[in-house]
């Protein structure tokens, strides 16, 4: 469970967020909406342990964010930011990448689950041949979805995820994170259509 207690955000002298308390539990797609401005994207990096709280707290399960602990708290999360030109030579690279480190080694996937989940996704095996600068913004996004589930954490954290998605794709996003039933999935969007998908509407007003 991710636990936000009273938290307050303030940038630059300027309060974005105050008094802010809710929970996350594991198997629900949760989502951050609100006016733009209102600092959805800003809370998700405090909640990385990126920007300082003015005030309250993030418990992870059981474990308090602060200095100490986030190195170890992100160690248990995925994050998808908005920017999607991330990848490296092909997209079968890009995939990869992230399971060349140590921490990731011994979960790394096989050809077949992802072709499953590039399945699911309705993404054709074969643009794993591909460069991953000339797929479009729309694929990016998805492999890059597919990728924050791959790594099998336990806390997932998704920045406008549908920004570059048709309908259709949009539903195909959901069903491949619904079945991650074992991770607190936290997202921030103005999108209608991803917010009346998601399990729990969170909202930040100005």
């Amino acid at each position: 469970m991710l636990k936000i207690e009273n938290v307050s955000l303030k940038i630059k002298n300027k309060v974005l967020i105050k008094g802010l308390s809710f929970k996350v539990k594991k198997g629900e797609i949760n989502v951050l909406t609100g006016p733009s401005g209102t600092g959805k994207s800003s809370l998700l990096s405090a909640i990385l342990g990126f920007i300082p709280l003015t005030e309250g707290g993030i418990v992870y399960n059981d474990l308090i964010l602060n200095s100490d602990t986030a190195l170890e708290i992100r160690k248990h999360t995925a994050w998808l930011p908005q920017q999607t030109d991330l990848g490296i030579n092909t997209v079968y690279d890009t995939i990869y990448e992230p399971f060349s480190f140590h921490l990731n080694q011994n979960i790394k996937p096989s050809i077949n689950d992802i072709k499953e989940k590039l399945s699911i996704l309705n993404l054709p095996y074969n643009i794993l041949e591909t460069k991953y600068k000339r797929i479009s913004g729309g694929e990016k996004q998805k492999i890059l979805i597919l990728i924050c589930v791959l790594l099998k954490r336990r806390f997932l954290f998704l920045d406008e995820p549908t920004s570059a998605l048709d309908k259709n794709s949009k539903k195909q996003v959901f069903q491949l994170l619904k079945s991650q039933n074992n991770s607190v999935i936290l997202s921030c969007s103005h999108d209608k259509d991803w917010i009346n998908y998601c399990d729990n509407i969170i909202n930040i007003e100005k």
